[in-house]
C-alpha cells in the first residue's frame, strides 16, 4: 500500500502520471497531509504543478477555504464564511490566512 507521503514525492517530481496512479489505487491520497499539514492540492499549488493541480481538483474539488483560495474556487470560500464568518480569522494548517493564499496565487475573484 502506498505510503501518504509518496504522493507528495510525485507531486514534487511533477509525475502526473504517478499522481493518477497513486490516486486510483487509493483515492483518499488527495486527503492526505505532508509534515506541514498542506493537503496534495495545496502541496501541488506550491510547487506550479499546474496540470496535478487540475488532476486532483477533477478527483476531488476543495473541501476547505484554504484549498479553495489557493486554487481560487469562489463558491467553496463563500459557503465556508457562511458556515462560519470567523474562518477568515483562521490559518492553514502551514499558517496563511484565506486572503493570503488567494492573493498571493493571483485570485482576485477569491479575494
Amino acid at each position: 500500500m502506498p505510503q501518504s507521503h509518496d504522493i507528495f514525492n510525485a507531486i514534487r517530481g511533477g509525475d502526473l502520471s504517478r499522481v493518477q496512479a497513486l490516486l486510483d489505487g487509493d483515492p483518499s491520497a488527495s486527503d492526505a497531509r505532508n509534515s506541514d499539514g498542506v493537503t496534495p492540492l495545496v502541496s501541488a499549488v506550491y510547487q506550479g504543478q499546474d496540470a496535478i493541480v487540475q488532476e486532483l481538483i477533477q478527483r476531488r474539488p476543495p473541501t476547505d477555504i484554504w484549498e479553495a483560495a489557493a486554487v481560487g474556487t469562489s463558491s467553496v470560500i463563500t459557503r465556508e464564511i457562511e458556515q462560519d464568518p470567523n474562518i477568515i480569522h483562521q490559518t492553514s494548517p502551514d499558517g496563511w490566512l484565506p486572503l493570503h493564499l488567494a492573493c498571493f496565487f493571483g485570485h482576485p475573484g477569491a479575494a
